[in-house]
């Protein structure tokens, strides 16, 4: 029987492709962490920008704000703002009993908006004036 050896130059070129594939394969994983880490931090600001939506629309814009629902270094702002553009139509339906606005709702990390939302909802005339 015939003894074969493999020779230096196949060694080499199995050596470079063996190479080749596990600096791919690391370059995918480290992409595809990262955009797992980038998915969970948008995921966890527009959890915390609901949080923030749902404690003004409920407690009102002008209520204190919500920091024991959001974490250190974590706060939110809430604006009232007149809705122009819709508000004549919606007062002639609603008989001048109700009124438009919308809710600007910031979220904040260390003083600098992350953040920001509107959200429009019809409010009693008493409320707002």
């Amino acid at each position: 029987m015939k003894n074969k050896n493999f020779s230096l130059i196949e060694v080499l070129l199995a050596t470079v492709i063996l190479s080749a594939g596990a600096v791919l394969y690391s370059k995918i994983s480290a992409q595809s962490a990262n955009m797992v880490y980038e998915g969970e931090s948008q995921w966890g600001r527009a959890h915390l920008k609901s949080l923030a939506c749902e404690y003004y629309l409920l407690w009102g814009a002008d209520a204190p704000e919500p920091v024991e629902l959001l974490p250190e270094d974590y706060s939110a702002s809430c604006e009232l703002i007149d809705e122009h553009e819709l508000l004549e139509q919606s007062e002639d339906q609603t008989e001048g009993r109700w009124t438009l606005k919308k809710y600007w709702v910031q979220l904040y990390y260390k003083d600098e908006v992350i953040d920001e939302t509107y959200v429009s909802k019809f409010l009693p005339v008493e409320l707002v004036q």
